[in-house]
């Protein structure tokens, strides 16, 4: 694994996502760098992902993995195979 920057991370200019390590929004407009993936998983959860990139209210995990596949696959079918 090299690093990660979680949708919706907003990294200061010049900032360095070390290897190993992921970048999560850390609550307060900022970002939260960490090789700790429980203390990731705490931020990522409280940032809503689910809510900020699909519109999607806070179901319980089930539902949103549901909803969320729905909406993706349905995108990927509207697609056509022509040039941009």
């Amino acid at each position: 694994m090299g690093s990660v920057v979680h949708a919706g991370t907003v990294l200061a200019p010049a900032s360095r996502v070390g290897i190993h390590c992921i970048a999560v929004p850390d609550g307060a407009g900022g970002a939260l760098i960490t090789a700790d993936i429980e203390t990731a998983r705490t931020a990522i959860a409280q940032a809503d992902f689910f809510g900020h990139s699909f519109g999607l209210e806070r179901l319980d995990q089930e539902q949103l993995h549901l909803e969320a596949s729905a909406r993706l696959r349905a995108e990927v079918a509207a697609w056509t195979d022509l040039a941009l």
